[in-house]
């Protein structure tokens, strides 16, 4: 009689649930664990050997970040003059010019040190062998390299 009892109790107990059409597995996987990435450290800038003045490094770059590196390629300040507000200042150094506006350089010329066809002062500037068309106004020519 008492093995009725309990088989009449677990007959009585509500089934399982089942659903179905769901797997057993979850299908959402836990997110892998997200590292931090450390901040690459830029390597040290290094003048190519047969660059003369790398123009295209300093284009674009802030004034104060690369002003020690300026004076090493281009010499001494010779001076500097205000130019309209929207041109910035210009500044003279020993081998060329830059122009600055809002902090940073916009314009570099570069007095080379014997005249060069244009592939190779382009190249002695820090640009490849070709940068596409140039815009020539009176004898000198205007590189725009985005």
């Amino acid at each position: 009689m008492y093995s009725w009892v309990v088989i009449i109790a677990m007959a009585c107990s509500p089934p399982e649930p089942v659903l179905s059409g769901i797997p057993e597995s979850p299908i959402l996987k836990a997110a892998p664990s997200v590292e931090k990435k450390q901040p690459k450290t830029p390597a040290p800038y290094v003048k190519p050997a047969d660059v003369y003045v790398d123009a295209r490094h300093f284009g674009g770059k802030r004034f104060e970040t690369v002003r020690d590196q300026l004076i090493d390629q281009m010499g001494q300040r010779q001076g500097h003059r205000f130019l309209s507000a929207s041109q910035g200042k210009e500044i003279q150094y020993i081998r060329g010019r830059i122009r600055i506006k809002d902090e940073v350089i916009y314009m570099i010329q570069i007095d080379l040190p014997r005249a060069m066809l244009r592939r190779e002062a382009l190249q002695s500037a820090g640009f490849p062998a070709y940068t596409g068309g140039a815009i020539r106004f009176s004898g000198e020519y205007r590189i725009n390299n985005q």
